[in-house]
């Protein structure tokens, strides 16, 4: 796993941020495509093979799987899985490249193109699961303590602790989920879903825009978190 650290966190020490984030390692990273077509729509499995050729084709390996409803093209030599599960089409990067770095936005309409022609969608999303690395213990039991007065008594002790949240921008165009779990005293995992209720069609540059916009979003939202100062504890 590989963690990018951040040169600013001594400056926003220095700025009273609560809870300094050092460093962030990219999990996982993909793009869902919600093509407008009629329920229990499959491409053909030719389709789904000819999305890559010549060298970019040397072991690929394709799964149809009709108890899951679903079909599945693992392309090894561009780090990419192509899926199409019950109207979704998603694209994972499975070399966990930045934005910056990363093609899904063009494999992602290449791959719409190429399965559904001339097909428009109802919609789209990113999901990104990151991990963060911080300089202050995360103190989970305060946490938890504050929303029970029973405190520590449903349990012996306290394995983990999370916060999710949704919000919704532009009259629910665009939808922000949020799943962050402490998976250990100086850690933060973060599940962050962007997806965008618009129909009609998205340019390839508007897609990368959308998409990097919204993994800096992921950043910006886990930097400006208050995490180890807890509310207020019940007393019993």
């Amino acid at each position: 796993m590989v963690f990018w650290y951040y040169r600013d966190a001594p400056f926003r020490r220095a700025q009273n941020y609560a809870t300094v984030i050092t460093a962030h390692s990219l999990y996982k990273i993909n793009i869902v495509l919600l093509p407008a077509v009629t329920e229990g729509a499959h491409p053909g499995n030719n389709d789904f093979i000819g999305l890559v050729s010549g060298d970019a084709a040397k072991g690929v390996a394709f799964v149809d799987n009709p108890v899951m409803n679903a079909e599945l093209l693992t392309v090894p030599k561009l780090g990419l899985q192509i899926a199409w599960e019950s109207g979704r089409l998603r694209i994972e990067d499975e070399m966990q490249r930045e934005p910056e770095d990363s093609p899904l936005p063009q494999m992602a309409l290449h791959a719409l193109r190429g399965l559904f022609p001339g097909t428009e969608l109802k919609g789209f999303g990113f999901n990104f699961n990151l991990y963060y690395h911080s300089t202050d213990v995360l103190p989970i039991n305060e946490h938890f303590t504050s929303l029970s007065p029973m405190g520590m008594g449903i349990g012996d002790s306290l394995l983990d602790f999370g916060w999710q949240w949704t919000t919704a921008h532009k009259n629910g165009e665009r939808l922000d989920g949020y799943f962050l779990k402490v998976s250990a005293p100086l850690e933060l995992a973060v599940l962050h879903n962007a997806h965008f209720n618009r129909r009609g069609k998205v340019t390839e540059k508007e897609l990368k825009e959308l998409f990097a916009k919204a993994y800096e979003d992921t950043h910006a939202v886990v930097k400006s978190l208050s995490l180890n100062n807890p509310p207020h504890v019940h007393k019993s």
